[in-house]
C-alpha cells in the first residue's frame, strides 16, 4: 500500500525544499495579547472591521489627508493598463525611503490593516505609496479585463513606474495575505536594485491548499469572499455592460466553482490547478530574489496555514518570524488596537 502521508511528504520537499529551521527574535517572542484577544478568529476579523476601521483612519488622518491619487501606467507589449494608486510624500525631507504597500484579495489602499501600518511607516519617516491592483478599490473603471492572480508583470511594470516617478534612494515593498504574496513574486521577478526589501505579513503561499482550507474551514470566511468577490464583479458589470463576468454571477456554489468557470473564460490557463500553480510560492523561486525578504505569520492563522514553513528551505537574505498569536493580517496588541505587525514592519525597515 501506498503511505499517503509519505507521498505527499515528498511531493512537498521536491516542491517547496527541505525543513527550514524558524528563527525567533525577542521582539516576535514579546507579542503576548490579552486573552481576550488571543482567539484566532478574533484575531482576524478585527483586522479589517470593527472598531480597529475607525481608529485606523483616525491615526492614519495626515497620510490621508496628503496623499494624492494616481494613476499609474502599468502595460506592456502594447497593452494598455492602469492601476489606481495614492501617493504620500514623507514629512521628513532629510528621509529619502519610500514604502509601497499592497493590500491582500478583495482588499484595496482603504483597508484597516493597511492603512495602520501605513500610517506607521510614514510616522517613521517614509514616503508612502498606496497601490490597488487591478479591479480593487475604486479602480474598476481603468480596465475591462478582469482581474487574476497571475498578473504579475502590471504589477511589476507598477513598481518601475513608481520608483521612476517618484525617486527615492530606497523603495520598500510590504504586502499583506495575496498582496504579500504578489510581493515575493515580485522580489523574484524584478530586476536588481528595483527594491531595496520586501516585507509581508500573513502571506499566501499555495492557493490550492488555501482554497480547499476556505471551503473545510468556518463557514464565515468562505462566505466572506465570495461575496465580496460578487459585489466587484457586479461593480465590474455596472461600469461595462454586457461584461462576460455575468456569466460568474450566475455561477452559485463554491469558490472552486466559481474559479472552474473564472480561469476557462477570463485567465491564459486551461484548469485551475495550472492557474493556482501560477502564483505559488515555490523554493525554486526563492532562490532568485533580488532583495532580502521579511516574513511575518502566526500559528493561528486559520486563513493560511502555517505547516508550510516546516517544509520551506530559506535562502539566507529570507527570515521568517513565527508567533503564536495573530490570526490573518491581525496581530492586534491591545484594547487600544496596536498592532505589533506595525511595530515588527518599523523594526525590519526604519
Amino acid at each position: 500500500m501506498i503511505n499517503i502521508a509519505l507521498t505527499k511528504s515528498m511531493f512537498y520537499y521536491s516542491f517547496f525544499g527541505k525543513p527550514a529551521t524558524i528563527t525567533r527574535d525577542n521582539m516576535a517572542d514579546n507579542f503576548l495579547p490579552p486573552a481576550w484577544l488571543r482567539h484566532a478568529h478574533t484575531q482576524t476579523l478585527l483586522a479589517s472591521i470593527g472598531p480597529r476601521r475607525i481608529l485606523a483612519r483616525h491615526r492614519a488622518k495626515e497620510l490621508l489627508d496628503k496623499s494624492k491619487l494616481a494613476k499609474i501606467e502599468s502595460g506592456s507589449n502594447n497593452e494598455t493598463v492602469q492601476l489606481l494608486g495614492a501617493y504620500c510624500p514623507s514629512k521628513d525631507t532629510a528621509n529619502q525611503q519610500l514604502t509601497i504597500f499592497i493590500h491582500g484579495w478583495e482588499g484595496s489602499i482603504e483597508s484597516s490593516y493597511l492603512l495602520s501600518a501605513a500610517a506607521s511607516m510614514y510616522e517613521a519617516g517614509h514616503s508612502i505609496f498606496r497601490l490597488n491592483l487591478r479591479d480593487h478599490g475604486e479602480s474598476h473603471h481603468l480596465n475591462e479585463a478582469l482581474f487574476h492572480s497571475a498578473r504579475l508583470d502590471e504589477v511589476a511594470n507598477a513598481i518601475r513606474q513608481i520608483k521612476s516617478c517618484y525617486p527615492h534612494r530606497k523603495v520598500n515593498l510590504v504586502g499583506f495575505s495575496l498582496g504579500g504574496n504578489f510581493c515575493i513574486r515580485l522580489a523574484c521577478h524584478l530586476e536588481q536594485g528595483i527594491i531595496e526589501r520586501a516585507a509581508v505579513i500573513s502571506p499566501l503561499i499555495d492557493p490550492a491548499r488555501t482554497t480547499d482550507d476556505l471551503e473545510q474551514g468556518w463557514w464565515l470566511y468562505h462566505f466572506y469572499f465570495i461575496r465580496k468577490w460578487r459585489r466587484s464583479l457586479k461593480k465590474k458589470l455596472a461600469i461595462f455592460p454586457g461584461h462576460s463576468c455575468q456569466a460568474l454571477l450566475l455561477q452559485r456554489g463554491s469558490l472552486s466553482t466559481m474559479n472552474t468557470l473564472f480561469v476557462a473564460e477570463h485567465t491564459p490557463f486551461e484548469t485551475r490547478e495550472d492557474y493556482y500553480l501560477s502564483y505559488t510560492i515555490a523554493f525554486d523561486q526563492l532562490k532568485n530574489l533580488s532583495c532580502p525578504v521579511d516574513v511575518l505569520v502566526a500559528d493561528d492563522d486559520p486563513i493560511v496555514k502555517t505547516q508550510w514553513l516546516d517544509r520551506l528551505e530559506l535562502p539566507t537574505h529570507v527570515k521568517i518570524k513565527k508567533v503564536a498569536y495573530g490570526g490573518h493580517c491581525g496581530f492586534i496588541k491591545d484594547h487600544r488596537f496596536n498592532c505589533f505587525a506595525d511595530e515588527w514592519l518599523a523594526d525590519k525597515l526604519v
